[in-house]
């Protein structure tokens, strides 16, 4: 590129990803660990959510954690996406709310709280996925 770009705040992608997907479908396993840490491959379910959020050029991540959120953080701090490692592709930010039931829930909480900026992604962290999200972002913007 050059010359350095600055980035207006309306260009960062921006995504929310719901570490608790509300649902008791794999209890008893998720009562103590959060769907999110579950294994697939020996890695935590979050980390291909995460993945699939860099490859498609999300830059500002928020972290929505609700039941045992400690468990994830900690998870968090031992991972790629640690606050202050270099190598990560975005800063993840993690918002707890151990009252949110819902995915509505969480919403409402972020929305009060002012940390979403026009659009964003929302997924949820027990996500694993490798689509690209760029060309729906696109047609998104086109559109709306």
């Amino acid at each position: 590129m050059g010359k350095r770009e600055e980035i207006k705040k309306e260009d960062v992608i921006q995504a929310v990803v719901m570490a608790d997907s509300f649902n008791n479908s794999f209890e008893p396993m998720t009562k103590s660990t959060p769907s999110c840490l579950l294994p697939l491959a020996g890695r935590p379910l979050i980390e291909y959510s995460l993945q699939c959020l860099a490859y498609s050029g999300v830059q500002d991540v928020i972290l929505y954690l609700t039941n045992n959120s400690a468990k994830v953080k900690e998870w968090l701090k031992t991972s790629v996406w640690r606050e202050g490692n270099a190598a990560a592709p975005f800063p993840v930010t993690c918002i707890v709310n151990e009252d949110c039931r819902s995915f509505g829930d969480g919403m409402r909480d972020l929305y009060e709280k002012g940390v979403l900026r026009q659009d964003f992604i929302l997924i949820s962290g027990d996500l694993v996925s490798n689509i690209d999200i760029k060309p729906f972002l696109s047609v998104h913007k086109e559109n709306f």
